[in-house]
C-alpha cells in the first residue's frame, strides 16, 4: 500500500468520529426505534461529510435499531444521495438478519414473536427499494418467523401446559399456579402473533387439545391439587371466558373449542 492510500482511510473514521456523540445518543435509544428526533440529530450532520462517512454512521445505527425501516425513511429524507445510501444499508441489514429460535423460555418466545410483528410492520413502511430481491428476502424472513412461532407454541404447549396440568391436578402450590398462569399468558401471546403468519387450523387444533386436557384434568382434581376455579382461570387465559364457565359447570359433556370470544389479556 502506498502512502497516498492511507489518506482516505484516515478521513473516513475521522468524519464519523466528529459526530460520534450524536450517533451514540441515537444508538442508546435504539430500543425505542430510535425516535425520529434522535435519528435526525445523529444523521443530519453526517450528510455534510463524505458519502462513505454517512454510510458508515447509518450502518452503525441500523445495526442496533429496532425500527430499521423508519431509520431508513428518515435517512432518505435528508438528501437525494442519502436516499440511495439508506436503501443499500437497509438491504444489507436484511441480508444479515436472522430469525433466532427463542429456546425453552415461553415468556422470551412471546416477546420475540411480538418483536416479529413490530419489525415487519416497520419494514412495510420503509422507503421503496431499488432492489427487486428485497421482497423475496422479506418473504423468507416471514416464513422463518412463522415456523419459529409454531415451534415455540407447540413445544411450550406440551411442556409447560399439557404436562403441567396433569402434574398439578393432585398436588400444587400457590406459586406453581401463578407460574402456570404466566406460562399460559405467554402461550396466548405467541398464538395471537402466530396467527398472522400461519394458517389458523393449527392453532384451532391446539385449542381442541387444550379443551380436552382441561376436562381430563378436571376429572383428576383432589383437595391438594388444583381447584375448579384454578382450572377455569387457565381455561379463560387460553380459550376465553366461555371455556372458563364450561369448566365451572357440572356438565361434563361439552369440550369448549369456540375461539370467537376474546380471552383475558
Amino acid at each position: 500500500m502506498h502512502q497516498e492510500d492511507f489518506a482516505p482511510l484516515v478521513v473516513l473514521p475521522e468524519g464519523v468520529w466528529r459526530h460520534a456523540s450524536r450517533l451514540w445518543s441515537a444508538i442508546k435509544l435504539a430500543g425505542w426505534g430510535p425516535p425520529d428526533e434522535a435519528e435526525r440529530y445523529a444523521l443530519k450532520p453526517l450528510v455534510a461529510e463524505r458519502s462513505a462517512c454517512f454510510a458508515m454512521g447509518l450502518a452503525s445505527l441500523l445495526q442496533k435499531a429496532t425500527r430499521p425501516g423508519q431509520v431508513a425513511m428518515t435517512a432518505s429524507g435528508l438528501s437525494s444521495q442519502a436516499s440511495s445510501i439508506a436503501d443499500a444499508a437497509l438491504d444489507d441489514r436484511l441480508a444479515r438478519a436472522l430469525v433466532t429460535p427463542p429456546g425453552k423460555d415461553l415468556v422470551a418466545a412471546a416477546s420475540l414473536a411480538e418483536s416479529f410483528r413490530g419489525n415487519f410492520q416497520d419494514l412495510d413502511h420503509a422507503p421503496p427499494t431499488r432492489n427487486p430481491r428485497r421482497t423475496g428476502r422479506l418473504v423468507q424472513l416471514r416464513q422463518a418467523a412463522k415456523i419459529t412461532c409454531c415451534l415455540a407454541y407447540e413445544e411450550g404447549l406440551t411442556a409447560e401446559i399439557l404436562e403441567k396440568l396433569l402434574l398439578l391436578a393432585t398436588s400444587t402450590t400457590a406459586e406453581q399456579i401463578i407460574a402456570l398462569e404466566g406460562q399460559a399468558r405467554a402461550l396466548r401471546r405467541i398464538e395471537l402473533i402466530g396467527r398472522h403468519y400461519a394458517i389458523d387450523h393449527g392453532y384451532d387444533g391446539a385449542a381442541k387439545r387444550i379443551g380436552a386436557a382441561l376436562h381430563a384434568t378436571k376429572q383428576l382434581l383432589t383437595p391438594t391439587g388444583f381447584t375448579k376455579l384454578d382450572l377455569a382461570r387457565i381455561g379463560e387465559i387460553l380459550l376465553g371466558p366461555e371455556a372458563a364457565l364450561d369448566l365451572l359447570t357440572e356438565d361434563q359433556s361439552r369440550i369448549p373449542i369456540d375461539r370467537a370470544s376474546k380471552p383475558e389479556a
